[in-house]
């Protein structure tokens, strides 16, 4: 369906490069136009794509080129460079999602999908046939019904007694959850091993727009102080400064259609936690007399939960801490439902 102007075959690499144990493999080089018209809308005559790393290929240069038997050494080295023709419209997002997702995954030293050089409407991709299926329905799916759903994360922050959550056999970087009886059962196996909620993010997003959530509370704290000498009098006054440390947490969050049944979410997630009792020192007050008065000086502990997924709407994900140097386990629980958008912020369709 979509137009082809340049296609280069490449068949199994010797067995250095593939797997031993895999069969032949095909790869091929197709262009795909990016704009608010059909994905089936041809590409001008005059464009053309040429492969450097073909350039040295014996024979005169044609629209496919079969390679076997190159040294073991050799990897293909997608840099490409284009003459002629025209496309709109950036797309190095898509490029990007579509590298992240792609089903079967890619192979970065053997394929690849990338904006087309000097030409940033174009989407160049040097992939198997299957990965090729997968990207047509994905670019399809960007192009059409964007104002048609929105991705709604519930979430609960649970902190668990320290080495819990190992004790509980799950992995150490959390796990998908394909359905609400899974994330049931997740949190109820959580709370029986001393799971506490200690917030319950929600948010809901646009496909492909990142969406921020910050549930944080200001610690305040008297950080110094200011001596003024007031009238009448000339009296010396002593202010405090006030300052604040944030704590509590930021969920920055991505959603995006990658196929029929599944969404693609990343989720990256920071908690502060401000270390209780505060320490306090005393310092010297420049004053007249001379004094000394105390001021504090906090302390905070950070963990990170990070993680990209396929799910099931519906399905869930469980993220624990990494980095962390808290006190106790935190791990994020979210669950992902399409939900219509609001109104107001309805797009028409056909837009990438």
């Amino acid at each position: 369906m979509l137009a082809l102007v340049a296609t280069c075959l490449l068949a199994a690499l010797p067995a250095a490069q593939e797997p031993a144990n895999a069969g032949p493999v095909t790869r091929e080089l197709r262009l795909y136009p990016l704009s608010q018209a059909p994905l089936s809308q041809a590409v001008s005559e005059d464009f053309r794509v040429r492969n450097r790393w073909f350039e040295n290929a014996p024979g005169p240069a044609q629209d496919a080129v079969t390679t076997e038997g190159r040294d073991t050494d050799t990897r293909v080295r997608l840099n490409f460079t284009f003459e002629g023709g025209s496309a709109p419209n950036p797309a190095p997002e898509l490029a990007d999602l579509a590298t992240l997702y792609c089903e079967p995954p890619i192979d970065p030293a053997r394929e690849r999908i990338q904006v087309a050089e000097d030409r940033p409407g174009v989407l160049l991709a040097y992939l198997q046939p299957a990965q090729h299926a997968w990207l047509t329905q994905f670019l399809a799916l960007q192009a059409a019904g964007q104002r048609q759903w929105a991705g709604g994360l519930h979430g609960e922050v649970i902190a668990l007694p320290r080495g819990a959550y190992h004790k509980l056999g799950l992995p150490a970087a959390g796990q998908v959850l394909e359905d609400e009886d899974s994330i049931r059962r997740m949190r109820e196996a959580l709370m029986a091993a001393g799971g506490v909620v200690q917030a319950a993010p929600r948010m809901k997003t646009r496909p492909r727009q990142i969406g921020e959530l910050s549930l944080v509370t200001p610690v305040y704290y008297v950080s110094g102080y200011e001596v003024r000498v007031v009238e009448p009098g000339a009296v010396e006054v002593v202010d405090p400064v006030i300052d604040f440390v944030p704590e509590g947490y930021v969920l920055k969050a991505r959603v995006l259609q990658v196929s029929e049944t599944r969404y693609g979410v990343t989720i990256d997630a920071h908690s502060t936690r401000v270390i209780r009792p505060i320490p306090v020192q005393r310092v010297p007050v420049a004053t007249a007399v001379p004094t000394q008065r105390e001021i504090a000086r906090p302390a905070r502990r950070h963990s990170y939960h990070s993680m990209t997924a396929r799910l099931a709407d519906g399905g869930g994900v469980l993220i624990a801490a990494s980095g962390t140097d808290l006190e106790e386990d935190l791990v994020l629980l979210l669950t992902l439902r399409r939900e219509l958008p609001p109104a107001s912020s309805s797009q028409e369709e056909g837009n990438f």
